[in-house]
């Protein structure tokens, strides 16, 4: 056998190694894949509470999100207007947002093909004041919102360049490209939910989130 054909061989027989170690199979996550998606997925809710309270829009921008309470797609350049005109309507009412505090608990992912879901819940406190003073008003807004993060998975290159909502794990690279809020709500007999590929039409339903309370104002001394 000549020096050539063997040199071929090897150079096959590293292909087809590549090839076994590409995406894990279907159904298959590395261990704390969860922990690892949960930083650009929270990363993401803090970005977009921060329109909300400076008013400015994101270098980083965002992801695009379905709705499962009301079925509406937002791009995510739509969700920053739609963030700028609730502060704007806000601040015509004398109501300005001060902060928001988010935390994310992950609650499992699942694989479909090259997508990745992480299950999530968040828990967040709004702060807010008036002009004028409005004693009477609650100054803060707590609630909690369950979330599908949806996540491709794409094998990283020497020339791969994580973006704000990517991780690389194990050389693959996770990049967030999909928030569904409420995905329980969401009615899949029409095909409809997720919005692109069949595969992303799997998702693991999750216990209605609690309404939104307001905490009660502090009694006048």
């Amino acid at each position: 056998m000549s020096i050539r054909k063997i040199g071929l061989i090897l150079v096959l027989l590293a292909v087809g190694v590549l090839a076994f170690k590409t995406l894990p199979r279907s159904g298959q996550v590395p261990t704390d894949l969860e922990k690892v998606l949960n930083e650009p997925a929270l990363a993401s809710l803090k970005t977009d509470y921060d329109v909300l309270v400076t008013g400015k829009r994101p270098a980083d921008g965002l992801v695009a999100r379905l709705n499962g309470w009301s079925g509406t797609y937002l791009t995510g350049d739509a969700r920053i207007d739609a963030g700028l005109q609730v502060r704007d309507s806000g601040l015509e009412r004398g109501v300005r947002y001060t902060g928001v505090e988010v935390a994310l608990t992950p609650l499992g992912v699942e694989r479909h093909g090259n997508k990745v879901i992480l299950h999530a819940k968040d828990s967040f406190t709004e702060h807010r004041e008036y002009a004028p003073v409005s004693p009477e008003l609650p100054t803060e807004t707590i609630g909690i919102t369950n979330h599908d993060f949806m996540f491709s998975a794409d094998l990283a290159s020497a020339s791969t360049t994580l973006g704000p909502y990517s991780v690389e794990v194990g050389g693959i690279v996770y990049t967030l490209i999909l928030d569904v809020s409420e995905p329980q709500m969401l009615k899949s007999q029409d095909g409809s939910t997720y919005c692109c590929d069949p595969d992303e039409q799997h998702y693991v339903s999750q216990p209605p989130s609690p309404p939104l309370r307001d905490k009660a104002p502090a009694p006048h001394k």
